[in-house]
């Protein structure tokens, strides 16, 4: 094993406890906006809260991209704004479809 290994898997863990310092509410509104189910949200807020690794796990590219976007806002001291953050998203998957497909 060399040591950049354990440097990035340290930085990853390091990343992923800001996802700690979502509650219900905030989960709800980063990951389920406009998501009026609210037991869904609960649903997904008891697979996020009890098992956080396996929730990403089964997350989609979407999902990934909000968490990459909250994480950076986060390590940047910054608050997070979910519309923003959701608008940042968007955008990045409109222009991987042009790169991808010449749109």
């Amino acid at each position: 094993m060399t040591i950049q290994y354990y440097l990035d898997l340290m930085t990853m863990t390091d990343d992923l406890k800001y996802l700690q310092r979502l509650n219900f509410l905030s989960f709800g509104k980063l990951f389920y906006a406009g998501n009026n189910d609210m037991s869904y949200v609960e649903v997904q807020w008891n697979r996020f809260s009890g098992n956080t690794l396996q929730y990403i796990w089964t997350s989609g590219t979407r999902s990934l991209r909000i968490m990459a976007y909250y994480i950076e806002t986060c390590k940047q001291g910054l608050d997070y704004n979910a519309d923003i953050i959701h608008a940042a998203v968007d955008f990045d998957i409109e222009q991987d479809k042009k790169d991808r497909f010449g749109e």
